[in-house]
């Protein structure tokens, strides 16, 4: 079961660098950009797909963001309605591990 979701961390991972690396940093939506910040392996993930270090200045400015929607990851995290995507799916079942 853990070796599940980690093949599905890493594809959330790889989804939201491939978004980032289309669209932009903007483009990002609240979740994606609090996997960045609570997923311990996403900067490992971003340097390994494209070879440069995840901008620090992104940290601040996903907080920044995530802080001015009043988005709440822990409640985000312990809710299991299915309007949130997977990828809260599947860090609220790493949360329980």
């Amino acid at each position: 079961m853990k070796s599940s979701y980690f093949k599905d961390e890493k594809h959330v991972e790889k989804k939201i660098i491939e978004k980032y690396l289309k669209s932009g940093f903007e483009s990002l939506s609240l979740e994606e950009l609090a996997i960045t910040i609570i997923n311990a392996s996403f900067e490992r993930s971003y340097k390994s797909q494209t070879g440069t270090e995840w901008p620090k200045e992104y940290k601040k400015k996903a907080l920044e963001r995530l802080k001015k929607a009043k988005f709440n990851i822990q409640w985000s995290l312990n809710q299991n309605k299915k309007k949130h995507s997977n990828a809260f799916k599947i860090q609220r079942n790493n949360k329980h591990m």
